[in-house]
Order: structure tokens, then sequence, then C-alpha cells
């Protein structure tokens, strides 16, 4: 099972526009453990995996994109899972 996390922090558009994204993508791939982290929550693992600015999408402990749009999650996320198009 891949793990997919989605650190956010509060006061960003794009970060809730992408957790009301990930909200629905749990709803729609429950064999995927998927979290939503505020940066302030976890700020040790943020300094490791080198997140620099939200939202920030890692999969499998592996910094995958910052600063991401709706989009750019949505295609990250089914280049990933191998989704077509």
């Amino acid at each position: 099972m891949k793990s997919v996390k989605l650190f956010v922090c509060s006061g960003c558009s794009e970060c809730e526009a992408a957790i009301t994204f990930m909200e629905m993508w749990q709803q729609t791939h429950p064999n995927c453990d998927t979290q939503i982290v505020s940066i302030f929550d976890d700020p040790r693992e943020v300094v490791i995996l080198g997140i620099k600015s939200t939202p920030a999408l890692v999969i499998d402990d592996e910094l995958i994109g910052q600063e991401l749009s709706v989009e750019a999650l949505d295609r990250h996320l089914k280049q990933v899972f191998d989704i077509a198009t």
C-alpha cells in the first residue's frame, strides 16, 4: 500500500483547494494510506523531506512536488498510481 501525504499550511488558498481535492481522493482510493498534514504539526519531517513551500506532495517518503496546483496534484497522483487520464 502506498503512503501519500499532503503537507499544507493555514491561510494558503492553494492548500485549501488541495485539501478539498485530497479529501475526494481519499474517498475514491481507500486502498491508499492518505494523510493531510499541517507543516506545523510535524516540522521535523518537513525539514527532513526538504519541504520549502506548500502544498507539498510526498509519496512513500519521497518529496514529489511543492507549490502544487490541484491540476498538478491530480497529474502526479495519476502518474504514480498509473491511472489513465
